[in-house]
């Protein structure tokens, strides 16, 4: 994650709802929904500030298809929102 402003590594994403992000993934047909945290947990007692600049996010995704996502991240007390399209293949055969 960079800043848009300075193009900066971003290293003080703030826990937001007991994470350092969320993800919501809808399919185009909106049969499937899939909501997701980062792989890097918070841990109790250490320093909740700081998160960054890589977050994770692993999501099953259960069939292939046009996906929307939305990524939320808490940073200076600020929740925002960015917002991706992904194609999602069907498994290769081998």
């Amino acid at each position: 994650i960079t800043d848009a402003a300075t193009g900066a590594p971003v290293t003080d994403i703030e826990p937001y709802l007991g994470a350092w992000g969320h993800s919501l993934l809808i399919s185009e047909d909106t049969s499937q929904v899939v909501h997701a945290h980062p792989a890097e947990h918070l841990h109790e007692g250490s320093d909740l500030k700081g998160g960054g600049p890589e977050l994770t996010f692993k999501a099953a995704l259960p069939k292939p298809g046009l996906y929307r996502i939305w990524t939320q991240i808490k940073r200076r007390g600020e929740v925002s929102t960015a917002v991706f399209t992904v194609v999602v293949a069907p498994p290769a055969i081998r």
